[in-house]
């Protein structure tokens, strides 16, 4: 979406990184669901795996924020997103009603998620960062008219009304993911524009991100051993509670790794950079809603692993390898699709600008 191979790498790193919990979250969550009220020494491994998802997906949102605060919106830009996130719908689709077999059928709603992907929110994500990126000049005026003094002041009010009530009291109010979006993307702009990254606290941000990851891990270990000690089943399914999108603990733990690669010194990669190209294809294609249940019950066998010994060591394997296959088919539909879709938009805006041309000129 923005020219990646001029940037600095550990921030290309991070989204690889983000990448690599979402898929981790990924497995952890489907497949296993049968399961998950039952305790057992692998629910507890299970738990730990799926409880950097929520992460990766606020650390794209900072990423994407601090880029985008001091850049344009174009319709190229969505233009590519629209024809990558196309591309791996409909593909899937024609994949699963004429070679493979769909594990849970194709109904009227998948059908027409697939073919409308972004406006029917066949991925909650890009439908989300869509709608971000579209208002994302709105968002950039509203912050840069902001005093400094004023926007963190709009920061610690919407953290506290949607992360700190919502984690400690359940508050509702009002919370979408959009919403959240929109406030990561402030807070990334707000560190964009006032922070001297070069004199960042190093040493206490890496504190202070171990620490909440401990505690992040051990509220989870926590509420299964109480479920498991009372024998009350209703318990050990908010092992997770502490690990949603807008929690206190994901949120301080997003910012400081952020904050952590962003202060790392500079660095430029070209393999790095490449591969980061393609995260979003990998996302597009493993967390399709008829390739998800193909990936994670026929092909991976997941379910099978959940009383096994080697459920570890099965999980590292297939996150290696759908990270892997993944950004190689994406890696291969940048080269060979994307620039004859590039050229369908050039020429349109060729034939669009030669439209106005001849219009002014009558």
């Amino acid at each position: 979406m923005e020219n990646i191979s001029k940037r600095n790498s550990n921030l290309e790193l991070l989204r690889i990184f983000s990448m690599i919990l979402i898929i981790t979250h990924h497995y952890a969550v489907h497949d296993f669901e049968r399961y998950m009220s039952y305790i057992s020494f692998n629910k507890y491994i299970i738990d730990i795996l799926s409880l950097g998802g929520k992460i990766g997906v606020c650390c794209f949102i900072l990423i994407s924020g601090y880029f985008m605060i001091e850049s344009k919106f174009t319709i190229k830009k969505l233009w590519k997103i629209i024809g990558e996130v196309s591309f791996y719908s409909y593909s899937i689709l024609i994949l699963f009603t004429t070679i493979l077999q769909p594990v849970n059928g194709i109904n009227f709603k998948i059908i027409i998620q697939s073919l409308l992907p972004i406006t029917h929110s066949l991925y909650w994500f890009i439908t989300c960062y869509v709608v971000l990126m579209i208002i994302s000049p709105y968002i950039n005026k509203f912050i840069h008219s902001c005093a400094k003094e004023e926007l963190k002041k709009f920061i610690i009010l919407m953290v506290f009304l949607w992360t700190v009530l919502a984690t400690f009291i359940k508050a509702d109010l009002g919370f979408s993911n959009l919403g959240w979006f929109i406030v990561l993307y402030t807070i990334s702009a707000y560190i964009k524009l006032y922070f001297d990254i070069s004199n960042l606290p190093i040493n206490k941000i890496k504190i202070i991100l171990l620490i909440s990851v401990f505690v992040l891990i051990l509220s989870s270990v926590t509420i299964n051993k109480i479920g498991e000690i009372t024998g009350i089943i209703g318990i050990v399914t908010h092992s997770q509670y502490f690990a949603q999108l807008n929690s206190i603990l994901v949120l301080i733990i997003s910012i400081t790794m952020f904050l952590y690669f962003l202060s790392r010194k500079n660095f430029n990669n070209v393999i790095i950079n490449e591969m980061a190209k393609c995260v979003l294809g990998v996302y597009l294609i493993h967390d399709n809603v008829l390739f998800r249940p193909f990936l994670w019950h026929t092909l991976l066998n997941t379910d099978k692993y959940y009383t096994s010994n080697n459920l570890i060591f099965h999980a590292i394997i297939s996150v290696v390898l759908v990270y892997v296959v993944c950004t190689i088919i994406d890696y291969a539909r940048k080269k060979l699709i994307e620039p004859v879709w590039l050229k369908i938009y050039e020429y349109i805006e060729k034939e669009r600008k030669n439209h106005i041309k001849s219009s002014c000129s009558k």
